[in-house]
């Protein structure tokens, strides 16, 4: 895949209205994230059936952070190994890594349409409307920064953002069950008080 084709894809990055194509390459996983994915069960079964998993990362987060650079070798160089892999890959890779979710926002606007934004006027966000539900994703990251951040004190917020992505990313389907289950029903919750809100507000009109 040539600079410029990259370049081209990522560009939609900046736009806000991508997602990963299929086709691309995996990303490369960090030595975290390998650290967390082999320590998991163990860490869990150490701590017993009733240990959540809020406890469990706490504790290979804290021992990650204990580790000195002979500890942390073996999970550098696996995550070495596997960053040499998706560079290889990327080099062959002929098509997109990212694509328009959306074509009419993966693209700059036109000068029409510039035009007929700047004479709209924003709508306002009405403060009664309902809040949308949090994602999985998002309820494990808002349970589990604090621990991270607190154990990876010298680490930048882009850099916790990046070892909760890693952390969930290696996170055992088991242990994301709570979040996927605690995001369906916030979603449900949120239809339903949407539908209410809208009734409301057709009925006011």
């Amino acid at each position: 895949m040539s600079h410029a084709d990259v370049e081209a894809s990522l560009a939609l990055s900046v736009l806000g209205a991508q997602r990963r194509a299929t086709s691309a390459p995996q990303r490369p996983i960090s030595a975290y994230a390998i650290y967390l994915k082999t320590s998991y069960a163990w860490t869990r079964s150490q701590l017993g059936a009733g240990a959540g998993d809020v406890a469990v990362l706490d504790v290979v987060a804290r021992d990650w952070a204990r580790l000195d650079d002979a500890g942390r070798e073996p999970y550098e160089a696996l995550a070495a190994k596997d960053l040499a892999r998706y560079r290889a890959e990327m080099a062959a890779h002929t098509g997109a890594v990212l694509v328009a979710a959306d074509d009419a926002r993966a693209r700059p606007p036109t000068a029409e349409e510039k035009a007929k934004k700047a004479g709209k006027p924003r709508a306002r966000k009405d403060p009664l409307a309902p809040k949308r539900a949090s994602t999985a994703y998002l309820l494990f990251s808002n349970a589990n920064r604090k621990t991270v951040k607190a154990a990876n004190p010298d680490t930048p917020s882009a850099g916790i953002s990046k070892m909760l992505q890693a952390a969930w990313k290696a996170l055992p389907g088991e242990a994301r069950r709570p979040y996927l289950e605690r995001e369906r029903i916030a979603k449900e919750e949120y239809e339903r008080q949407m539908a209410a809100y809208k009734a409301r507000t057709s009925a006011a009109a």
